[in-house]
């Protein structure tokens, strides 16, 4: 007897590629503005995190060293260009156990903000507020620093005014490279705020309108 075997077909249909191409298409359009936003979101919390990590070190070194210490800022006029407005340092005042003739002791090296993130600079603000001249002892030290400052209470003793306590973070991914002749003008996506008394800082997620809007009812 003969037994006869029915011949399978195997692979897809027009139709079969057709619905899979359709979804593919679907989900690229859906996924891809969502990958491509994700390193500019990951650089915009790298930079609050490691302000805030920043700030938190500089009030418990001031705690335990009873001195005290500072966190400065390199604003737009700083001598080293690369740094203007995304540069920040640590450091303290000098004891007399450390037999120097500095004034200040650095606690960390300089760090700089991810790409296209910037410090705002504002007179109501850290970057415009309180300012001291480093001498030879803070690396790349020519020209103004804007700073807070912890005392050994671990309470922010300088910019005096509360109102001033407040860091502007924006963003401006097409910035030049040449800072001498502008300014930075991005769009202010987080404002960081110190608490004068506890020296602790927290995020404060607002528009630039509504940051800028704080600001200039302190005017």
């Amino acid at each position: 007897m003969l037994v006869m075997q029915a011949k399978v077909k195997s692979g897809f249909t027009i139709l079969e590629l057709v619905v899979v191409a359709g979804i593919v298409l679907v989900l690229t359009s859906v996924l891809f503005p969502l990958l491509r936003s994700f390193p500019d979101h990951m650089s915009r919390e790298s930079a609050v995190s490691t302000l805030l990590q920043t700030f938190e070190r500089a009030r418990v070194d001031a705690l335990r060293l009873q001195t005290r210490t500072y966190v400065g800022f390199a604003g737009n006029h700083f001598g080293k260009e690369a740094f203007r407005q995304r540069g920040f340092i640590t450091f303290r005042d000098a004891l007399p156990e450390d037999e120097t003739n500095n004034t200040f002791i650095a606690l960390s090296k300089w760090q700089l903000l991810p790409r296209g993130i910037y410090f705002k600079e504002d007179k109501k603000s850290l970057l415009g507020s309180y300012a001291i001249h480093p001498d030879s002892s803070i690396p790349y030290g020519e020209g103004v620093l804007y700073a807070v400052v912890f005392n050994s209470a671990g309470i922010i003793e300088n910019p005096i005014e509360t109102s001033h306590l407040r860091l502007l973070l924006l963003e401006d991914k097409d910035f030049p490279a040449e800072f001498s002749k502008t300014h930075v003008k991005g769009k202010v996506f987080t404002t960081l705020v110190l608490n004068r008394f506890t020296g602790r800082a927290h995020v404060e997620r607002a528009t630039e309108e509504e940051a800028l809007e704080v600001l200039a009812t302190n005017l």
